[in-house]
């Protein structure tokens, strides 16, 4: 298995870098699923997860929500995982929330990524993003 480096780098000869570790190449999938918003993309608007919707929900509704969001979005994008954690903390006074996922490979090995969530004011800018 070998796919390009997420974040994007270039190897010594300029040429785009690719990574061939399993949990690495999943992490990055599952990272830019979860990160891509519904409608985005153009050539595929049903790509993507519903997570910034949630983040508008109260408390108990968040969780609900973003759970479903997850979940729903793994099984059908990413179907060769399995979702064996998912925790989601709660939204503190400075409006961010960390969602915790680990998952099984297709070989059976558990990989985690935690994912934080950011606000963003009225013009733009982050007002409050997580460490």
């Amino acid at each position: 298995m070998r796919a390009i480096n997420y974040p994007f780098t270039l190897d010594l000869f300029g040429k785009l870098d690719a990574v061939t570790t399993e949990s690495k190449i999943y992490l990055d999938r599952l990272l830019t699923l979860l990160s891509t918003p519904i409608g985005q993309r153009p050539w595929n608007p049903d790509y993507g997860t519903d997570i910034a919707r949630a983040l508008f929900e109260n408390d108990n509704d968040f969780f609900v929500a973003a759970r479903a969001a997850i979940t729903d979005a793994i099984a059908r994008w990413l179907p060769e995982l399995r979702v064996a954690a998912l925790s989601l903390e709660e939204v503190n006074t400075d409006g961010y929330a960390n969602i915790a996922i680990t998952v099984e490979l297709p070989s059976d090995r558990l990989a985690s990524v935690t994912i934080s969530s950011a606000v963003f004011g009225a013009n733009g800018l982050i007002e409050s993003a997580a460490q």
